[in-house]
């Protein structure tokens, strides 16, 4: 399936990206079952004080349909 992103979405990608600088893989989901828009999502795998999980970060959504 190929799906268009925005170039500010990639450069607000990028900017979050910058704000993990010990990660270099994020997981990238781009959610068009809405039938309307899409919605796009970057998640980070963190351990925080010895905790594991996911740090998820809305890059698009409704508000940008």
């Amino acid at each position: 399936m190929k799906n268009y992103i925005l170039k500010t979405d990639i450069e607000c990608m990028l900017e979050v990206m910058s704000k993990f600088p010990d990660h270099d893989a994020f997981l990238l989901d781009i959610d068009t079952s809405s039938g309307i828009g899409t919605s796009i999502t970057l998640t980070v795998d963190v351990i925080h004080n010895t905790v594991p999980g996911k740090f998820t970060i809305e890059i698009a959504g409704p508000e940008s349909w």
